[in-house]
Parts: structure tokens; C-alpha cells; sequence
């Protein structure tokens, strides 16, 4: 079940880049409801037909969520509110808060206090799990990009200096530009850049100090980030930055080769920068990318290789004459060549995929704006019978009014199946005027005794889904 509301909000998000666009969409106006202070209110709905369980009738939760938007200095409060409903009876229900960076949990079926699930350290301190969210900032704005239009301009103008001083920089490390002719005869240079472990530490402090010294361009980061990942853009954070650059154990050069017609069309790009991990060691990333010939897409690449481990990304993409963008590939990963393996657990995969995505925009049948997103992704073994071939389906509709303060409804739908499974999540909901969320009645619960609560919690939820689900006799022994 965590797994399929992972996926679920994984699949949400992938949609997001489809939903930036140029023009005021319905899609970001619900985004910008929900960031200024809109309630929530919807419905998630579970239907299954699988080996482990089956529903003998659908899972109803009802949802409301709401973002109280910061006063001061801090990061505001996210709250939601979760009900497992038969009816009209509400069978059980679960609160979430996420405040200052910390989150606390109350559910009926642990007890009646709120436990805390993380705590933060010191004013500027900064967690190692902090990593993974800052190296995601580049994905952030990515796929925030577009939801404002204005903001995007802005940090574009901001952003246009450093990639400037990029370029000039690593013009220093050229070394060599080869005019020539392509099959079809078109000229072109190719130009290779070698820039050893120690240049790209010391550019790469080089850039962060510059960042963090610059109000203009932090004041358009954090536009963009909004208020949670701005917090890693405290200037305080600068000799923390400073020292995980410096300890990064890196091997090897990061080198760049281009092909580039003289009418400026990039006809093959090769990048590889080297990388490391605490389970595998030293890494090096690889991608490339082809420009495909005449009407043929191009081809890209991406690669990590370890002494131990490899994987490989590779896929083409193109737009069919309807309108729908498809990107096919193949995803592999496993021991390297060479390797002996001892454990057997080592992660290994040999996946053939196809996305397919669709945005339309109109009106509906009552005259409201209208914004959809559709998407699948097959996926299917390379050889051999791994696995049975999944089809992943969302299905999404955004619909209001013109005026910015009519609410919005959403719906959406995930499907999962293979030929004999299928799992059903369906989410349906609209904003709301905001509202003040009930305050904690008390300070939540800190290192609780999960060994002791989850066992009893665990058994009180398999009752409050007894009258939903049937598990198979095998599943349950």
C-alpha cells in the first residue's frame, strides 16, 4: 500500500514539468491556491485485485490539507487530516504535522497522543540527510519552472551571469577544436575540455560563494524553491558547503566533448564527471547525446559506473503527429563486468519502458477552464520472464472558473496492472477557503517506543480493514 501512494505521488509529480508552461494554466492555479493558504478537501479511493489482497468493497479516505503560510522567520505548517471511511461512519483517522522542519503523527490506531518522527539540532545546523534535498534543488526548479512566469524571467536574468562566468571558465581547460565535415557534409567543430578533480572543487566553491553572496539572486532562488528547501540557502551553511566539496574523495577528470555544426545545432554531446558514494565508492556518471539524422529522434544516454555496480539509462523521444510525447527506452543495471558477486541481494534490472504523456487545455461541458494530463508507462523484461509486463496509467483533470478565486477541482487516477492484477487509486477534490487547524493539544511524544507501538497498531489497522479487504490463504500464512 505505501509503495502504490508512492508511486502515485511519484507519477503526480513526473506530471509537473508537463503542467509549467508559458501561459496561466488551471493546473498552476490550484498550485498557487494551495501555497497561498487554500485548504484541500478530497477523496482517495483504493480498489485492488492482486496475489497479496483484494478489496470486497472500496477503501474511502477522506483528505484535507491545508498550508498555513509563514508569519515570520519560519517555514509554516502543513497539516492534513486523513479518515478511513464505510459510509458515512468514520472507521478510523490519522493526523499529519509538519512544522519547523519536524513532523508529528496522531492516529487513532497507535493511541490518542502525537508522536514526533524527526527532530532538527541546533539554529544552523545542518543534518547529513540534508544532502539529498539540496542536491534535488536543481529538480525543484526544474519542475517548478514555468508555474510563474514572471519568477522564471527573473531568475533566468539573475542566473545569466553565472552561466557566463561557466563559460569563460571552462574555456580555460580546452584542449583542442578539430574543424571538420559530417557524413551529410555539413561543417563542424568538435571541442574537448579536461578539468581535473582539484579545478573542479575549487570552481565549485568558487560558484557556492558567489551564490550565497548574492541577494539578487538568492531573493529569485527562493521564489522558486519555496519556503521549505530555501532554508539551505543560509549564507550560515557556506564552511558546511565548503567542507563537503573539500572531503568529496573524487578520481579522474570530468571532460566534455561537443560536436557543433557551424549554424550552431549541437550534433553529439559526451559528458562524464566523476562522483562518489559511500556504499559503492568511487563513480563515474556518463551522458551523452546524439542528434538523430533527418526526421530519426536523437538518442541520450546516461551511465554510472562503479568497481562493483553499473547502470544504464538509454532512451529516444519525439512527438506524435496527435500531440502526445513518447520516449522509449531501456533501463539496466547490475554487477560490473568482471565482478564476482557474493550476495545475492546485489540490485539487478532489465527493463524495457515507454512514456507517453498528453496535455489538452479547453472547456468542459459546464463552460469551466480546463487543463488535462494524461500519461502511461509499459514496462516489460528485456529477456526472459522477470517480470509480467505493467502498465502504469494516470489520468488527470484540472477544471475552474476564470476568476483566481473560484476553487479548483481535481481529479485523478492511477491504474496499475498486469495481466492478471490490478490496483485502482482514484483522487478527487477541490480547493477550499483556508481555515486555522485545531492546535496540538500538547507538545508531541519525542523517542517513543516504536518496537512496543507498532506491533498493536499493526493489528489494530488489519482490523480496521477487515470489513474492506480479503487476503488469500497463502498471503496470510
Amino acid at each position: 500500500m505505501k509503495r502504490f501512494l508512492a508511486l502515485f505521488v511519484a507519477c503526480m509529480m513526473a506530471a509537473m514539468p508537463a503542467l509549467a508552461a508559458t501561459d496561466y494554466t488551471v493546473a498552476e492555479k490550484l498550485v498557487r491556491q494551495l501555497s497561498a493558504g487554500s485548504g484541500f478537501s478530497g477523496t482517495i479511493t483504493l480498489e485492488a485485485d492482486t496475489e497479496s489482497f483484494s478489496t470486497v468493497k472500496p477503501i474511502v479516505l477522506d483528505v484535507d490539507y491545508i498550508f498555513v503560510r509563514p508569519e515570520t522567520v519560519s517555514l509554516g505548517e502543513h497539516r492534513a487530516d486523513i479518515t478511513l471511511m464505510d459510509g458515512d461512519t468514520a472507521v478510523t483517522s490519522a493526523h499529519v504535522q509538519v512544522l519547523e522542519g519536524n513532523t508529528a503523527i496522531q492516529s487513532d490506531l497507535i493511541g490518542s497522543d502525537w508522536y514526533a518522527l524527526s527532530a532538527q539540532g541546533g539554529e544552523a545546523a545542518v543534518p547529513a540527510s540534508a544532502l539529498a534535498p539540496i542536491l534535488s534543488a536543481l529538480s525543484a526548479i526544474r519542475a517548478t519552472e514555468g508555474l510563474d512566469p514572471e519568477t522564471d524571467d527573473l531568475l533566468e536574468d539573475a542566473l545569466q551571469d553565472f552561466t557566463t562566468r561557466i563559460d569563460i571558465w571552462i574555456e580555460g581547460y580546452r584542449q583542442s577544436a578539430d574543424l571538420h565535415k559530417l557524413e551529410d557534409g555539413t561543417s563542424a567543430m568538435q571541442v574537448s575540455y579536461r578539468v581535473s578533480p582539484a579545478s573542479l572543487k575549487a570552481q565549485i566553491k568558487q560558484m557556492v560563494f558567489e551564490l550565497l553572496s548574492d541577494a539578487d539572486v538568492l531573493a529569485s532562488l527562493k521564489q522558486v524553491l519555496g519556503d521549505e528547501l530555501s532554508v539551505y540557502l543560509d549564507p550560515r551553511y557556506q564552511s558546511w558547503y565548503f567542507d563537503c566539496i573539500e572531503a568529496l574523495p573524487l578520481s579522474g577528470e570530468m571532460t566534455l566533448d561537443r560536436t557543433v555544426s557551424l549554424k550552431g545545432d549541437t550534433q553529439e554531446l559526451k559528458l562524464s564527471l566523476p562522483m562518489y558514494s559511500a556504499q559503492l565508492g568511487g563513480m563515474t556518471l556518463s551522458y551523452s547525446r546524439t542528434q538523430g539524422e533527418g526526421d530519426l529522434p536523437g538518442s541520450s544516454l546516461i551511465r554510472l559506473d562503479s568497481e562493483s555496480w553499473t547502470a544504464e539509462l538509454s532512451w529516444q523521444e519525439y512527438s506524435s503527429m496527435t500531440g502526445v510525447n513518447v520516449m522509449q527506452g531501456t533501463l539496466t543495471c547490475g554487477p560490473a563486468a568482471g565482478f564476482t558477486v557474493s550476495d545475492e541481494t546485489v540490485l539487478s534490472c532489465a527493463v524495457n519502458f515507454t512514456l507517453k504523456q498528453e496535455t489538452t487545455e479547453g472547456k468542459d461541458e459546464n463552460g469551466l477552464d480546463l487543463h488535462t494530463y494524461n500519461a502511461s508507462l509499459t514496462l516489460a523484461p528485456t529477456d526472459g520472464e522477470a517480470f509480467a509486463e505493467t502498465e502504469i496509467v494516470l489520468a488527470s483533470a484540472f477544471a475552474s472558473e476564470e476568476r483566481k478565486s473560484a476553487a479548483t477541482d481535481m481529479s485523478a487516477t492511477l491504474t496499475l496492472s498486469t495481466d492478471d492484477e490490478a490496483v485502482e487509486l482514484t483522487m478527487t477534490g477541490k480547493s477550499r477557503k483556508k481555515w486555522d487547524p485545531v492546535a496540538l493539544p500538547s507538545a508531541p511524544v519525542e523517542n517513543a517506543d516504536w518496537n512496543a507501538l507498532l506491533p498493536g497498531a499493526g493489528v489494530r489497522a488489519l482490523a480496521a480493514l477487515s470489513a474492506f479487504i480479503t487476503v488469500p490463504q497463502t498471503a496470510a500464512e
